[in-house]
């Protein structure tokens, strides 16, 4: 049963860097930041070998055109505004 416990808990910090630190490495880096400065900012703690992996995949995206995400602002017959992603 202990080994499950460990599984959990990967797959908890794996789904926890995928939801908060992949983009907040992202923002950071495309606001010119450094992987050592990225390193610094990071609250949620990631090794630097990690942070430099995810900035070379985003490159690689950026050179594809996979990372722009494009989003529509509209407004509801309420007046509610939401921001909707067209890709």
């Amino acid at each position: 049963m202990e080994n499950n416990g460990d599984e959990f808990n990967r797959a908890l910090s794996r789904m926890a860097y995928e939801t908060t630190g992949k983009r907040a490495i992202r923002h950071l880096f495309d606001s010119g930041l450094s992987p050592e400065e990225i390193e610094a900012a990071l609250t949620y703690p990631r090794p630097l070998s990690v942070i430099e992996k995810e900035i070379e995949e985003y490159k690689k995206e950026k050179e594809r055109g996979e990372s722009k995400a494009e989003y529509v602002l509209e407004q509801d017959a309420y007046g509610r505004i939401s921001y909707i992603r067209k890709n």
